[in-house]
Parts: C-alpha cells; sequence; structure tokens
C-alpha cells in the first residue's frame, strides 16, 4: 500500500469532526463509495446520512471510500496499491456490501474505475463468493438502473435510510451469494436485476421506497470539515421533494409527494449543530417554500447561527430571507430562470415571471449584493431562436435593475430523464446544442458585466444516453471505460457495437415505445406524466402539488401523507 496515499487520506481525516465510526467486531461491513472527489461526496447531506444509520445499526460497520483525485489515481495504479477505506485503510474488497450513492449520469464511468482499483470483477456474472455485493441507490438510477445492471449486484429504488438497515439484516442472517440476492429481491424497493425478471407475459414491478416519516430521520451532517462545497456549515434537509412539477426534473418526480420537516425539529437540530459550527446550511429542492422557513431563520439567527439556503426561489423571494443570505457571507443570489421568456417557462410548467425575477434583482441589489447567477438550459422542447436570442436579454434588465457588477449565465443543455414529462423528448444533437451557446457568447460579446458559462453538449450526449438507455448502453458504457473514458473512447464504442445514437436518442418517442424503466413504479402515473408532456407542447400551466388532497399524479395514493404539509397548500 503505497505510503504517499495513505497520509492524503488521514491529513483529510484530520481535518474532520464529528464522524460516529468506531471500529468494532460486526456481522456486517459496508462500505459506501461516493464515484466522485472527496469535495462533492462530502457536501451531500443524504449520503451522510446513511453512513450514519449503518454505524448506529449494531449489526454493521460503515467506512468510506471516494473517487481519487488525479494524481492519486495515477499513484494507487504506478504503485498496484488496491482501493482502501478511509477509516481503517482495509481494503475495499474485504467488504461485505460495497454501496455507491449516485447523483449523475457521468458518474457511472467512476463506478466501474472503483471496482477495477478494488480488485472486484466489473461484471455480476463473474463476480464470486470472496467479493462484496455491489449495490447503488440514488436519483439517477431509481429513474433508470438498466444501463448499470451488469455491474450492480442489487439497486435500491427511491429514498435508502430503512431500506439500508433491512439490507443488512438480510446479509447478517445469510452466507451464500445467491441466497442473498433472492433475499434482498423480496424488500420492497430493491431490484435485483438477476433475481427480478419477467417469465412469460408476466410483469415484474419494483416499487418505489418512499420514507413516510421524514421526522423520525431527521438529522444533521455526520462531518463538519473545510474540505466541501459548504466550508464547514452544518447541514440540515428541510424539504424533500419540490411541490412546483418542473416537467424537466428529475429529483421534483421520483421524490413525490413532497415532504417538509417540522419548524421545530429544523430548530433543534440546528441548536445542536450549533455547537460545533455557527455556519447553519437549510438544504432541500425547495427550501423557501417551506410553510414556516421565516420563522425558522429568525429563530436560528437569533440563537446565532450564519444561515445558508441551499435554493432560493424568485417569487420567494422576500427582504428577510435575502437579509438571511446576505448576512451568512453569501455575495452572489443565485436564481433559475430556466429560459428567457415566459413563453417558454410556460411549457416546463415553471410558473415564474420576468417580472418576478425583477423584483428578486432589484431588492438583491437595494441589499447590496454585487453578483448574480442565472441557470438556463437550452435545447428545450418547444425551444425557439426568439427564446435563445432572450437569454441575454433578460439577464441584461436584470443586471440593469440589481445594479450588480456582474451576472453569470450558466448554460446547459437540456437532457430528458427517465420518470419525468419530458422523458419521450429527443435531445438536441450535438451540433445545434454547440451552436446555441456560440450564439449567446457572441450576443454578450463587448458586455464585460455578462459572462457566460456553457457545460459541454458533447457530455451532454453521453449523460442523455446513459438517463434513457437501456441495457444494450451497459455494453458501450463498458467499452468506453476499457478505451479510457474520454469522449472519443465513447464514440469509439458506440460506432463498434453499431448503436442507433438518432434513433434512441434524438428521435421522439411516443406513448407506445418501450421505456427501458417500464418494470419501476416510481408512483407517479405514467398517463399522468403523458398528459403532463401534452400540456407542455400546448403551453399550458398545470397546479403545483397539494400533498393529500389532489390524487392526479397517483403519487399520494397508497402512502401516508396526513402528517406532510408544504406552503403552497
Amino acid at each position: 500500500m503505497s505510503w504517499k496515499l495513505r497520509q492524503r487520506v488521514r491529513a483529510r481525516l484530520a481535518r474532520e469532526g464529528g464522524s460516529p465510526f468506531r471500529d468494532r467486531a460486526v456481522p456486517v461491513r459496508w462500505v459506501l463509495a461516493f464515484p466522485n472527489l472527496y469535495w462533492l461526496g462530502m457536501s451531500n447531506l443524504g449520503w451522510q446520512t446513511l453512513y450514519r444509520r449503518l454505524n448506529e445499526h449494531p449489526a454493521s460497520l460503515c467506512e468510506r471510500v471516494f473517487l481519487p483525485e488525479r494524481e492519486e489515481l495515477a499513484e494507487y495504479r504506478r504503485t498496484g496499491t488496491a482501493l482502501f477505506t478511509w477509516e481503517t485503510q482495509r481494503p475495499v474488497r474485504e467488504a461485505d456490501i460495497l454501496g455507491f450513492s449516485l447523483s449523475f449520469e457521468l458518474d457511472y464511468l467512476h463506478v466501474l474505475t472503483l471496482l477495477e482499483l478494488a480488485g472486484i470483477a466489473l461484471r455480476c456474472s463473474e463476480r464470486g463468493e470472496d467479493e462484496p455485493l455491489v449495490l447503488a441507490g440514488g436519483p439517477s438510477v431509481t429513474g433508470n438502473p438498466e444501463p448499470l445492471v451488469n455491474f450492480i449486484d442489487a439497486f435500491v429504488i427511491g429514498e435508502g435510510e430503512e431500506v439500508v438497515q433491512e439490507i443488512t439484516e438480510v446479509v447478517a442472517g445469510t452466507l451464500e451469494r445467491g441466497a442473498r440476492l433472492e433475499r434482498l429481491a423480496q424488500i420492497e424497493g430493491v431490484y435485483v436485476p438477476a433475481v427480478q425478471r419477467p417469465t412469460g407475459t408476466e410483469k415484474v414491478v419494483v416499487r418505489k421506497r418512499w420514507l413516510s416519516d421524514l421526522e423520525a430521520a431527521a438529522t444533521g451532517s455526520v462531518f463538519l470539515t473545510p474540505d466541501t462545497e459548504f466550508g464547514g456549515k452544518y447541514l440540515i434537509e428541510v424539504t424533500r421533494g419540490c411541490t412546483r412539477g418542473c416537467r424537466f426534473c428529475l429529483a421534483g418526480y421520483i421524490f413525490r409527494p413532497p415532504r417538509e420537516r417540522a419548524a421545530e425539529t429544523i430548530v433543534s437540530c440546528a441548536t445542536k449543530g450549533l455547537r460545533q459550527s455557527r455556519g447553519i446550511g437549510l438544504i432541500g429542492a425547495a427550501v423557501t417554500e417551506h410553510s414556516a422557513i421565516e420563522e425558522v431563520c429568525t429563530q436560528l439567527q437569533a440563537a446565532g447561527a450564519e444561515i445558508a439556503l441551499s435554493s432560493l426561489r424568485a417569487e420567494n423571494v422576500t427582504p428577510r430571507l435575502l437579509q438571511t443570505v446576505y448576512e451568512s457571507g453569501q455575495r452572489t443570489l443565485t436564481l433559475a430562470p430556466e429560459t428567457g421568456t415566459e413563453d417558454l417557462r410556460r411549457r416546463l410548467n415553471k410558473d415564474l415571471t420576468d417580472e418576478q425575477l425583477l423584483a428578486a434583482a432589484v431588492l438583491a441589489g437595494e441589499m447590496g449584493f454585487p453578483y448574480l447567477r442565472l441557470y438556463f438550459m437550452v435545447g428545450l422542447p418547444g425551444e425557439t431562436e426568439e427564446d435563445v436570442r432572450a437569454i441575454p436579454a433578460l439577464a441584461e434588465r436584470l443586471w440593469e435593475g440589481g445594479s450588480f457588477q456582474r451576472v453569470t449565465l450558466s448554460v446547459s443543455p437540456f437532457v430528458p430523464k427517465a420518470g419525468t414529462p419530458f422523458q419521450w423528448v429527443p435531445l438536441e444533437p450535438q451540433r445545434g446544442l454547440e451552436a446555441k451557446l456560440r450564439h449567446l457568447r457572441k450576443l454578450v460579446k463587448g458586455k464585460p458585466y455578462l459572462e457566460v458559462r456553457g457545460e459541454s453538449p458533447k457530455w451532454a450526449i453521453i449523460q442523455g444516453l446513459l438517463a434513457r438507455g437501456g441495457r444494450e448502453v451497459g455494453e458501450v458504457l463498458w467499452r468506453a471505460h476499457g478505451y479510457g473514458g474520454t469522449y472519443g473512447a465513447w464514440r469509439r464504442a458506440w460506432q463498434e457495437l453499431g448503436y442507433d445514437l438518432q434513433g434512441h436518442l434524438h428521435t421522439p418517442w411516443t406513448y407506445d415505445t418501450p421505456l427501458p424503466w417500464a418494470h419501476l413504479d416510481l408512483l407517479v402515473d405514467q398517463d399522468y406524466l403523458w398528459r403532463e408532456y401534452k400540456h407542455a407542447q400546448e403551453g399550458k400551466l398545470s397546479s403545483a402539488c397539494t400533498v393529500g388532497k389532489c390524487f392526479a399524479c397517483g403519487a399520494c395514493e397508497g402512502v401516508e401523507t396526513s402528517a406532510v404539509k408544504f406552503a403552497l397548500e
């Protein structure tokens, strides 16, 4: 084992605080793998929560591993060091379970890299009894796990807080690999491709796991470290899911029904967090839609907290919330118009007007914010040339209204996701996306107060391939990994295999098109998604969720929603 690699891990561990890990003899040893860099993994509160729950279970012990940085990866390969855990620096291969947390499709390649470094057979069919079970969960595989079924033994579909403990109990009581997989397939929310296969006309359906009692899972950060996006702040999940129903948003659909934690629970959790850090980060897809968010902020500031909010909606901006953000030390206001025109926003079911955006910008300018960041997408269904030209025009109007020093336009290609109304929409070809980004940069040329930062269209192609692909995409992934994982490697892989990129990715699907993820029950009715898709084509808005009162999408049927409330009810 490389001494240099050990020292780098120990140096980061020395900057951490709060770890519940205590090495002990247990029946089941887990390794939770985050297939990206430490900086991103340690910013993920959901991943930390699973780590805590596994270390609290009497039958399990959980350690961590991350994707090595570039020079660390080179050191692993140069020295032949097997991938080791952070806590005890044992070989990852000695674990009983290796679990991957996957939020982004582009991390799938990193899954194969980590398996290879650990000396674990990449294909499930080639793993022996002495190798760990390889599991995966997270938003991207909840939507569509199929591109990874050759490499992952079992998937957690949905929310994992309860499931990981049930998995622990199965593995603790069963010794043989095949029997473990058979029993795992009996857990609600667990998908085992080798076991759950259709026979004849029978359709195997795996139902998404949904955590009804969010209060019971109410915990804050497990670790505090300066080596994260949040810089040592104590994080608390305030909301899960979102009421708005933006038609492109994976999280907005797979986390239905949306939930919020009670204000008193948040304040109690933050009070404990203040013993470790003055910085409190309130996390969620819809933080400012919490029914008591201003009251929570007032109480926390009175207790001496410096509050950061993970998301801020222009339509929810108030002087109190902006003051909270400003006093936390943030100097960049971040908003997500998504498009430059209201017409296209309506197609997305984003009920946000230019005037609401302008009002938020003016208020931020008066508060003293020097910078504004705006998130946009290009390649959206129904998008016109006028919509693209309107992006810098809207940004300039907001710049002027708020008297900002600089406005940053973060522009990403739209990628259709499984489980959303836009799952049937094609991805715009790379050439068209690149032309739109060039046009945007040309439109802001000579305006130093506007800056365009665009995500790579070519990697959007790969993301789209993995987001909507079936099992055949796993072979493309396999070859791309073997060829080095570059974009050129991906092109070579799909060309060698004769993969029909045009037909699978750039052609509209119909209602009757077989969906690779059709065997998953994500609680939202497919007919509802199709109606929302048609509403998008017609430019119609749909109302926001009223949990437990509206049963249009089907997510509230058969789940306990009596304790759930949201600000927009």
